[in-house]
């Protein structure tokens, strides 16, 4: 089944977010789509499935213009999965993704025998079997997007367009979910998906359309699209472009030099440096909130989310290639970068075998400390306890502070950059 777009064109008001875009996308393959924000990907995908109407062009299933198929005729072919928020249903995980076959049952039906077992396979297939009876608000982020996933699965479309189903989720969720994606294309379904993350991009995708200024500046197999010059074009940095050893897909490291010109210094503050340890994408908001400090950040894996964003924001950044463990460079080039920083700032991130040297060092320096504990550390702690351990004695040295929550950080920052200001 093909599913295309012809000549899109879409306005909010006298904003063209979508400017005469057309693409094909073929039977069995995983699309991948970057952008910048608010470069028209999201739009895109809801003109492509019918949820908007454009202002000029049209989107085909197999040459017929979805206009002219009927709501369940349409779900029969396409599903939707956009992002969803913790709290959103209060249905059992079950009675919610049985309501995927609404566009198989008649109106005054109740389910099949044959949509009961449709739903227990997909169930099945995707390992929900000890979250079925469970209340969907009750999930995790990644068990409600597995679930949502198996809903739109239940419409038995061959074709699946999903809405950056791995924002906000840990890496292995993230890896699950793209795991999951690549099989329904190998099975004959064309998933087209909006994705944050380039490198988990490469890991997965067959091929690549790369949006800006809500056009398509390249479109591809991965190979072709994730070059330096496409991604500097698109997004603005400089960057080189490798291979992991391991996986032998292409990943996208930045250059370091483009990172620190780009840094924001605000006012007078160019004597205080900021390190930041974050991960999974709990360091956003803190990164958002010092977009306009030095600051440096890392160790951060180049698939995680708050690497993009350190990215984004122009911040030095120590990154680790996917899956690897942190190499002794970096642990050298963190000690040397904690020595020349004025504050640590330790975001409320989640700890494993792959970043609790990150901790281990930041025990070894006595330097002020600000720790954001939002949630208990044994509720974040995947290393048996060595990270509780460590955690604890960092919070009691007596140069931390620690606060619960966000709203305390930046007065917090403000006093100590006073303080070191008046001291030197």
């Amino acid at each position: 089944m093909k599913i295309c777009s012809n000549n899109l064109r879409f306005s909010y008001g006298t904003n063209e977010v979508i400017k005469n875009l057309s693409i094909d996308f073929n039977e069995g393959k995983l699309y991948g789509i970057l952008g910048p924000n608010g470069s028209g990907k999201t739009t895109f995908i809801k003109l492509l499935a019918g949820i908007i109407e454009p202002q000029f062009g049209n989107t085909e299933i197999d040459n017929k213009n979805i206009k002219n198929f009927k709501s369940k005729e349409l779900a029969k072919k396409m599903a939707l999965v956009t992002q969803i928020y913790s709290g959103e249903f209060d249905f059992k995980v079950r009675n919610l993704i049985l309501m995927g076959r609404y566009a198989h049952i008649d109106r005054l039906s109740r389910a099949s025998h044959e949509d009961k077992e449709i739903v227990n396979k997909i169930i099945n297939e995707l390992g929900l079997n000890e979250l079925a009876l469970r209340n969907f608000s009750e999930l995790s982020g990644g068990e409600q997007q597995k679930v949502m996933i198996a809903r739109a699965l239940a419409q038995q479309g061959k074709i699946l367009i999903l809405d950056e189903p791995t924002a906000h989720l840990d890496i292995k969720y993230q890896i699950e979910l793209m795991n999951t994606f690549k099989q329904f294309s190998k099975d004959g379904i064309t998933v087209i998906a909006v994705l944050h993350d380039i490198n988990l991009a490469a890991m997965f995708c067959d091929e690549l359309i790369l949006i800006n200024d809500g056009s398509i500046h390249a479109s591809g197999s991965v190979e072709n699209i994730l070059t330096s010059k496409n991604i500097k074009s698109v997004f603005h940095v400089n960057v080189i472009v490798k291979k992991n050893d391991i996986t032998d897909s292409l990943y996208v490291v930045p250059l370091h030099s483009v990172a620190n010109n780009n840094v924001s210094i605000l006012d007078n503050h160019s004597a205080t440096h900021f390190h930041l340890m974050v991960g999974g994408g709990f360091g956003k908001k803190v990164m958002y909130n010092m977009k306009n400090l030095e600051v440096s950040v890392g160790v951060v894996n180049v698939l995680d989310e708050d690497y993009n964003v350190a990215m984004e924001l122009g911040f030095d950044i120590i990154s680790e290639a996917p899956f690897s463990p942190i190499s002794l460079k970096n642990e050298n080039l963190l000690k040397k970068i904690l020595n020349k920083t004025d504050i640590i700032i330790l975001c409320n991130i989640p700890f494993g075998n792959g970043n609790l040297k990150n901790l281990e060092i930041l025990n070894d320096f006595n330097k002020k400390i600000i720790i954001i504990d939002e949630n208990p550390i044994e509720d974040r702690d995947f290393t048996k306890g060595f990270a509780t351990d460590l955690y604890n004695k960092i919070k009691n040295k007596p140069k931390t502070y620690v606060i619960s929550d966000l709203k305390e950080l930046h007065p917090l920052i403000e006093h100590h950059i006073k303080n070191l200001n008046e001291n030197n």
